[in-house]
Parts: C-alpha cells; sequence; structure tokens
C-alpha cells in the first residue's frame, strides 16, 4: 500500500512539472489540478504545492508584529517570515492571502487556502474542524488596563479584583481570550470587538476598563502608550500553531518538521530577533 502512495505521487507530481516547465497551466488549469489531487483516496497539498511551486497562506494582518500593514500596505511581521522560509524551503512562492479573522477556517476548510498562519492559539475545540502543528510561538493572555482611568496594575488576586459588574472588559469576538474572560471573569461586562485595534482604541479613550488578550499584542501597546500596563497576573499560558485542513497526515508531519529544522538551523532565532529584541515596535518595517 505504501509503495502504491509513493508510485502514485511520483507519476502525479511529474505530470505536473511537465505541464508547468511547457507553460501549459493556467489558472484554471491549477485549480483543476488542485482538485484532481484532493480528489483521490491517496493525496497530500505537497502533491499540487511543488509542482505548481506555490503554497497559499490566510493571515489576518492585524497583529502587530506578527502581521500587520506597514506605511506601504504591506503585509510584514513574525508569522510572514515564517511563511517567507516555508515557500523557500518548499521551492514555492508565497501567496499570501487576506480574510477577516473568523474566516481563516472556513477558507481553510473548503480549499480556498492551503495553511493558516496567523498567530492562532491551537485550542481542543479548533481542532475538532482543522489540524494543528507542533506550536512554534509560546504566549498567553495577559490583561491591559489604562492607568488613567484604573489602577489595577499592582493587585495580587487578578480575578477578585476585576470580577465586578460596573467593570467592562473587552474582547475580540472568537478568540481564546474572550473565552478565558468568561470563564474566570463571569460578574463583568464584557464587550465584544471584531478586532483587536478596535478594542485597543477603545481602551486608550476610557470606552472600557480592561482589554484581554495575546501578550505579545499587549506588550506593543504597552510600549508605545506609557499610560497603559499589563496586569501581573496571565489569564493562560498558550501557543501558536499552524492550521491546516483534516486528512492530509504527510503535510501536517512535514511542517512539523519544518518547525523543528527551522529552530534547530538557527534561523528561528534569527527572525524572533528580528521582531521581538530588535524592532518589535517599529511598525514601519
Amino acid at each position: 500500500m505504501e509503495l502504491f502512495k509513493k508510485l502514485f505521487r511520483l507519476c502525479f507530481v511529474s505530470v505536473g512539472v511537465v505541464l508547468l516547465l511547457s507553460g501549459l497551466i493556467s489558472a484554471q488549469d491549477q485549480d483543476q489540478l488542485r482538485d484532481q489531487v484532493l480528489g483521490q483516496r491517496y493525496y497530500s497539498r505537497l502533491d499540487y504545492i511543488i509542482p505548481l511551486g506555490e503554497i497559499r497562506v490566510a493571515m489576518t494582518p492585524e497583529y502587530v508584529p506578527f502581521e500587520y500593514k506597514n506605511e506601504k500596505k504591506e503585509i510584514v511581521g513574525f508569522d510572514v517570515d515564517i511563511a517567507k522560509k516555508l515557500a523557500e524551503k518548499l521551492g514555492a512562492r508565497l501567496n499570501i492571502r487576506e480574510y477577516k479573522w473568523d474566516d481563516l477556517l472556513l477558507v481553510l476548510k473548503n480549499g480556498e487556502v492551503d495553511i493558516v498562519i496567523s498567530g492562532m492559539t491551537r485550542t481542543l475545540k479548533r481542532a475538532l474542524d482543522v489540524n494543528f502543528t507542533e506550536p512554534y510561538f509560546e504566549t498567553g493572555i495577559v490583561v491591559l488596563i489604562n492607568t488613567k482611568y484604573n489602577n489595577f496594575v499592582h493587585c495580587e488576586k487578578l480575578c477578585d479584583a476585576l470580577n465586578n459588574k460596573t467593570l467592562k472588559v473587552a474582547v475580540v469576538n472568537n478568540t481564546t481570550g474572550e473565552d478565558l474572560v468568561r470563564k474566570k471573569l463571569p460578574d463583568v461586562t464584557i464587550i465584544e470587538f471584531d478586532g483587536e485595534e478596535e478594542a485597543s482604541n477603545a481602551l486608550l479613550t476610557g470606552r472600557i476598563d480592561a482589554f484581554a488578550f495575546d501578550k505579545p499584542f499587549a506588550d506593543y501597546l504597552v510600549a508605545k502608550h506609557p499610560d497603559l500596563a499589563i496586569l501581573t497576573e496571565q489569564l493562560s499560558y498558550e501557543y501558536y500553531s499552524f492550521a491546516v485542513a483534516k486528512g492530509d497526515p504527510d503535510f501536517l508531519r512535514w511542517l512539523d518538521y519544518y518547525i523543528s529544522d527551522l529552530k534547530l538551523s538557527g534561523e528561528y532565532d534569527t527572525i524572533y530577533k528580528k521582531w521581538f529584541k530588535e524592532n518589535i515596535y517599529n511598525t514601519k518595517k
């Protein structure tokens, strides 16, 4: 059975390479090739990514410093550099596709993209719909406050200080931050936002009392706005992973190996240093 799978892939990839080199693959033909690969009993997305020379990556570019738009409206960031290196290892062109956060897993399952690399926490709930790689980044959910309006920053018990109906806590819809606030701070008034930029603006203007979100973005806001502070107790410790569609164990294993190799080779440290130790707060990059 394993021999059959290998022979099938060799033949399929060889045909794709010949067509590509002969200049016969149009955009429509590329979609047909993807459909043909996914329609086979034994397949991997690698079977069309490699011959087509393109990997489609979904992102929501609103999360500094992971993925965001610079002054030239280019999508840049830590995740972008990780994705560029991924495409390089595959010998493929990187095609970043921009979506709203709520649509990322939907377009992945529908086959519009090959992978999601967008600061996404792997959770048991999400893993019911998609598969996740080994983690590539460790993070957690923290609570931001504006010291102009509140002074909880030195409180010893986070939940006791914030769990009050008179306090308004911002969350971004369909994030682990929202889940944690509902679980750990059941008495607060939760204010929902569609994105982190809207929520942070509400915090800066005093329209909300606190904002629960991922620590890297919170660190960025604190560095940019001295009146903001992060409470000392984190709500959670979490991990970001790549998301891929179910039913493709070969692609998943290859991605796990890519993450491991990136870290062992020192390339991961170079990218990390660029965005988190040198220029994390320079959003003009």
